[in-house]
C-alpha cells in the first residue's frame, strides 16, 4: 500500500499535470460540493471527524475502516429546481490483503438548457452534466493511524463541450488510545485532464486541509476544527469588477480575515446512541456570501441530523448561501450484513 501511495503521488505530480487553483477559476467544481449530509451540515468541509459515517470516506480516503464492510450507502442533494447530486457507495474488506475498498459513483446533473445560436435564436435543448466513478482503499498502520487512497474518473458534458479527467485524494488519520481525539488531513483532486472541454487544459481544485475532532469526556460533545486551502494564505474570492460597477465597498480582508478564513468549526450534540444533531459555521462561506446592505441571515451556518437504527442510519442537513437560499442533503446507509 505504501509503495502504491509513492507511485500514485508520483505520476499525480508529475511536470505535464495541469496547475491546481482555487477561487472559481478552476473546472470540475462539483468536486469541492459536499457529497455527504453529514459534511454539509459541519460547514463544507469535514478532513477529520469520531462519527465513523462511511460516506465521510469521499471527503478523507482515510476515513475508510473495516467496519464499513458490507456498508452500503446513497445520499441526495437538491442545490436549485433541475440541479441535483445523487451517489452511491458500497464497502468490503479483504481479509486475505488486509485492505478496505469501496467503490463510489457519482452524479450530478444540471437538468435540460434552451440552447441557442451565435444570435440567440433557439436551436433545441442541452444537457448538463458531471460523473465519476471513485475507488477507495485504506490501511491501518499499527494501533492509531489509518491512511487512504482514492482514484477518481471524471466524465462531465456540458452540450457539445465535453471533458475526462483522472483524479487522486490521499488521507491520514491519527486516533488516540481511547478514541476521543482525532487529528487528520487530505490532499483532494490532485491529477490531470484526459480530455480537454477546448485545446487549452484548464486548473483542478486542488486543496489540502487538515482537520481536529475532540469528543469531551464526561459530555455528549464532539467538536471539529477544520482548516481548508492551507497552501494558499488568501483564499477569498474578491469580485473588484462587480464591487465597483455596483456601488459596492472593497470586502476587507487583512492579516486576521485571511487567516480566519480558512477555519470551518463544527459540533455533535450526542442524544443517547440514536440520534445525533451537527452544527457548522464556514468562516469564507459567510464572507463571501454576504450580500452589502442586505440582512444574510444564516449565510455560512448549516446543521444537520443522524439517526441510528439498528441495520440504517438517516441523515439530514441544511446548508444556508443567504438569507433566503438554502441547500437541502438526504442520505442513507444500510448494512447489509445480518449481525
Amino acid at each position: 500500500m505504501i509503495r502504491l501511495f509513492v507511485i500514485i503521488i508520483f505520476l499525480l505530480s508529475g511536470g505535464n499535470l495541469q496547475a491546481q487553483t482555487i477561487g472559481g477559476s478552476s473546472i470540475y467544481n462539483v468536486l469541492t460540493l459536499p457529497q455527504h449530509p453529514l459534511v454539509a451540515a459541519s460547514g463544507g468541509r469535514l478532513v477529520s471527524s469520531l462519527s465513523n459515517e462511511m460516506g465521510l470516506i469521499l471527503e478523507n480516503p482515510a476515513f475508510l475502516v473495516q467496519e464499513h464492510n458490507g456498508l452500503i450507502s446513497s445520499n441526495f442533494t437538491s442545490l436549485s429546481p433541475g440541479s441535483t447530486f445523487v451517489n452511491a457507495i458500497g464497502g468490503y474488506h479483504s481479509e486475505k490483503l488486509n485492505t478496505n475498498f469501496a467503490l463510489a459513483v457519482n452524479h450530478f446533473s444540471y437538468g435540460h438548457t434552451n440552447q441557442t445560436d451565435a444570435v440567440g435564436n433557439s436551436i433545441g435543448s442541452m444537457i448538463a452534466y458531471d460523473q465519476s466513478v471513485q475507488l477507495t482503499s485504506s490501511h491501518v498502520y499499527g494501533k492509531h493511524w489509518n491512511y487512504g487512497l482514492a482514484i477518481k474518473y471524471i466524465i462531465s458534458k456540458y452540450g457539445m463541450y465535453s471533458s475526462q479527467a483522472l483524479v487522486s485524494d490521499m488521507g491520514l488519520n491519527y486516533t488516540t488510545e481511547d478514541k476521543q481525539m482525532q487529528m487528520a488531513f487530505s490532499i483532494k483532486n490532485m491529477g490531470l485532464q484526459l480530455k480537454r472541454y477546448a485545446t487549452q487544459g484548464e486548473d483542478l481544485p486542488f486543496d489540502l486541509s487538515i482537520g481536529v475532532s475532540k469528543k469531551l469526556e464526561n459530555a455528549p460533545f464532539r467538536f471539529s476544527v477544520n482548516a481548508q486551502k492551507i497552501h494558499q494564505f488568501d483564499i477569498l474570492y474578491n469580485d473588484t469588477l462587480f464591487s465597483n460597477a455596483n456601488g459596492l465597498s472593497q470586502i476587507k480582508n487583512g492579516f486576521a480575515g485571511k487567516l480566519i478564513n480558512h477555519v470551518i468549526l463544527s459540533g455533535d450534540i450526542l442524544l443517547g446512541d440514536k440520534v445525533v444533531i451537527t452544527l457548522g459555521y464556514n468562516f469564507l462561506k459567510r464572507k463571501e456570501l454576504s450580500i452589502q446592505r442586505m440582512s444574510n441571515g444564516l449565510a455560512g451556518c448549516s446543521y444537520g441530523l443522524t439517526l441510528h437504527l439498528k441495520r440504517m442510519n438517516f441523515y439530514f442537513s441544511r446548508a444556508h448561501f443567504q438569507s433566503s437560499m438554502a441547500y437541502l442533503h438526504a442520505g442513507i446507509t444500510y448494512n447489509l450484513k445480518n449481525n
